[in-house]
Formats: C-alpha cells, structure tokens, sequence
C-alpha cells in the first residue's frame, strides 16, 4: 500500500474514532443525567468491562470540571 494511502486512511480512521466518542459523550452526558445512572445503561457497541471503565473515568472530578464545559 502506498504511503499516502496509509496516511489518508489512518486520518478518516482517527477523525471518525474522536467522532464517535464525541457522540457517545453527547448521548449519555450531554443532558446531565446523574453518572451512576448512566452507568447502569451501558451502550452494547461497548464492552463491559470498558464502559466501567469508561464511566470511572467519567467520575473523576477533574473529569468532571472538564465535562461541564464540553457541551
């Protein structure tokens, strides 16, 4: 594969990952729901172990501040 192949669909690939966590960030935190609750609803394109991951790294108060001023 030629180098700029790679590089072009490296970059579609990246643009659409940032993508799509955006998308998942605006589905379940753009509304404040309360964080455990959403925890209890994990998205099933997510695997379980990851989204509780995902939802601790959501807890965290600097992540938190950061959050609140994302939407």
């Amino acid at each position: 594969m030629p180098n700029e192949a790679r590089e072009l669909i490296l970059s579609s690939i990246g643009i659409k990952w940032k993508n799509w966590k955006y998308r998942v960030k605006q589905m379940y935190l753009a509304n404040k729901d309360d964080i455990e609750r959403i925890a209890q609803l994990p998205d099933e394109r997510i695997e379980p172990q990851q989204w509780r991951i995902l939802i601790s790294y959501w807890r965290k108060e600097e992540i938190q501040v950061i959050l609140m001023f994302s939407f």
